[in-house]
Formats: C-alpha cells, structure tokens, sequence
C-alpha cells in the first residue's frame, strides 16, 4: 500500500498545493489585519497634528493684527495726550502773556506808564513755565508727531517766545494775535494726523463776529 501512495503523485499533489497557498497566504493575511488599524491610526494622527499646527498659525495670526491694531491705539493715545497738552499750554502762556502788566494810562499826558518791576515779574514766571512745562512736553512731542506736526509746533513755540520778547522790549503783545493764528494752524495739522479732515479756529472769524452769535447765509444753507 505504501508504495501505492508513493508511486501515486496525483493522491498527494492537490494536499501539498492547499498546505503549500496556506503557508504562503497566512503571513499576508497576518499583515493585512494589522497594517489597516496601523494605517487608520497613522493618519488620525497626521490629521491631528496637522490641526493642531493650522490652529496655532492661525491663533499666531490673530495675536500679531491683534498686538498691531493695539499698538496703533495706544500710539494715537500717546499723540492725543501729548498734542492736547501741548496745545493747551501754548493757550494758557498766550493768555497769561497777554496779562502781563504793561503799565497804566495817563489820560492827561497821553502816556503809559511803565512798571517795568510788575512786568518783569510777570514775565518771569512765564519764562519759568515755558522751561519747566512747555519744553519737556514738546520734547515728547518731537519724538512722537509727524515731521509737519513737529514743524509747526516748533514755529508755535518760537512765537510764544516772540510774544514774551516783545513785551520785555517795551512792546505791547501785538504779537499774540499772530501768534495764535499759528497755534490754529498746528491744532489743524494734528488734528489731520489724527484722522479728521476739517479745520477748526480757536475763535470765531470777523465775518462770524459781525452777526455773533446768529447763523450766517452760508451756515442757514449748510442745514
């Protein structure tokens, strides 16, 4: 019988080819059932760490306009104080110089009578503020304003201290008139910086003054 089945190829042949496709099959099939969940995880995981890295450029985005858009406010912040400061002190010297003692008037001769000790005084404490206050603020403002800006505040200051120089040479402050029209053209160019396109005047103009305060033809149109 033994050397039926040897001699026999054909009985053998269709079990060694199964066993033989089984042998070779099995790892594949082996591979196949691990390498799907390995690919799954590898690409939720790519997946991930792709969001997680759009989600941080993005939020980086974000916190740059973000620190721009408050760096810009804070920067017009700055100006505002420091331009209000500037012009209101311009103000307040004018107007103080304007109140400078120049002496008082003899009816009988047609004369002013100097006072040179009150005007002196007077004009000394000017001179001490447009130091101590005036100067530092318009040294911020150099730092901070635009050239044009800068510019005019500077040519400001120079005839606020024509206004005192004046009035120490014996003048009477004709100068201060001037000197303010100067201080509407510096608030104007601030004010432009700032983003606001039209002009303003600290007072009202001859023609407005004539019919002070009633509407002009010109205002009653612009209702």
């Amino acid at each position: 019988m033994v050397s039926q089945i040897v001699s026999s190829p054909t009985s053998t042949e269709p079990f060694i080819m199964t066993l033989m496709s089984d042998v070779l099959t099995y790892p594949y099939l082996m591979a196949t059932d691990w390498a799907i969940p390995v690919l799954t995880g590898s690409l939720a995981v790519t997946g991930t760490l792709a969001g997680v890295l759009l989600n941080s450029l993005l939020t980086q985005r974000v916190d740059r306009e973000r620190v721009k858009i408050e760096d810009h406010r804070r920067w017009l912040a700055d100006r505002r104080r420091i331009y209000v400061a500037f012009l209101s002190l311009v103000d307040s010297l004018l107007d103080q110089l304007g109140n400078v003692p120049l002496g008082s008037y003899d009816s009988q001769t047609n004369k002013v009578n100097r006072e040179p000790k009150k005007t002196e005084k007077a004009l000394d404490k000017v001179a001490r503020r447009v130091n101590n206050e005036l100067y530092p603020v318009l040294g911020e403002l150099r730092l901070i304003a635009t050239s044009k800006v800068a510019k005019f505040a500077e040519r400001t200051s120079d005839a606020l201290m024509l206004v005192w120089e004046d009035i120490a040479h014996g003048g009477a402050g004709g100068t201060n008139k001037p000197a303010r029209d100067l201080l509407d053209a510096t608030r104007n160019a601030m004010r432009l910086e700032l983003g606001l396109q039209d002009s303003i005047a600290s007072g009202p103009t001859q023609a407005e003054l004539d019919q002070w305060p009633w509407l002009s033809a010109h205002e009653k149109d612009a209702r």
